[in-house]
């Protein structure tokens, strides 16, 4: 965030990068500042006053693990060897050889998880489970009402923008039971929206999650709100929880 330097994990990719502005704000109350990317571009410069903390963290180091890494793009490259410099030790766990091997105290070339895992095992430490937190927005607009029934838009998409996914939803299904002249809505990505009239009430949006099966996000009675159509404070957020050991985590 550019007013209070929130930062925003992301399990998605960033459209932009070159710390550009995201078109996303900053969620945090009273801030809404704008939000950029923490993506490097390759003529990028790696920001001044983190560069230097990390030149500074690597002298005062005793060891610096190289986990996953090439060691070929300067600065970065060169930090790990400024603990060397200073009397401290490098230990490299890469899959292939990199050109500071030979400084290293240690060298590993298998996979950086297998690696870490025996470690904590060895360290008799527990890897704590991985749960993430996101939440899906569901935006829901009375429209007029009719003879023929009473109109309403349905959005659901994620609460990081419309164009983002959500990858932990495999499908989305919109039901009316109660009016059996009314056909159901599905879709397998988002943003999903409907635009629909109806008499009854909609029952609910249910969401097919992997491994968890189904369940109902959201219910809206009609006839509730000053405009004749389904009461606007019925819309909720609905939070759900997966875990996750893989892919690239992003940042804004």
């Amino acid at each position: 965030c550019e007013l209070c330097s929130a930062e925003y994990v992301r399990d998605f990719e960033m459209s932009t990068v070159g710390f550009k502005r995201t078109k996303r704000r900053c969620s945090k109350r009273d801030c809404e500042g704008h939000l950029r990317d923490q993506v490097l571009d390759w003529e990028d410069a790696l920001p001044k006053q983190e560069l230097q903390s990390a030149e500074r963290n690597c002298r005062e180091a005793g060891l610096s693990l190289c986990l996953g890494t090439s060691l070929l793009i300067t600065p970065s490259c060169e930090l790990p060897v400024k603990t060397v410099k200073a009397g401290g030790a490098m230990a490299i766990v890469n899959l292939q050889k990199t050109n500071k091997d030979k400084r290293a105290k240690l060298v590993i070339h298998a996979r950086v998880d297998e690696v870490m895992a025996a470690v904590m095992e060895a360290l008799n430490t527990t890897v704590p489970r991985y749960l993430r937190t996101d939440f899906l927005h569901i935006d829901h607009a009375p429209g007029t009402s009719t003879s023929r029934g009473i109109g309403f838009t349905l959005v659901l998409c994620s609460v990081h923008g419309k164009t983002c996914a959500v990858p932990w939803i495999e499908s989305v299904e919109i039901s009316f039971p109660e009016d059996a002249s009314l056909k159901s809505a599905s879709a397998t990505k988002l943003p999903m929206q409907v635009r629909m009239l109806h008499s009854s009430r909609v029952q609910g949006v249910v969401v097919a999650a992997p491994g968890s099966g189904r369940f109902v996000l959201w219910t809206c009675p009609t006839g509730q709100s000053d405009e004749g159509g389904p009461d606007p404070q019925h819309v909720r957020d609905a939070e759900s929880a997966r875990s996750s050991g893989e892919g690239d985590v992003k940042s804004d």
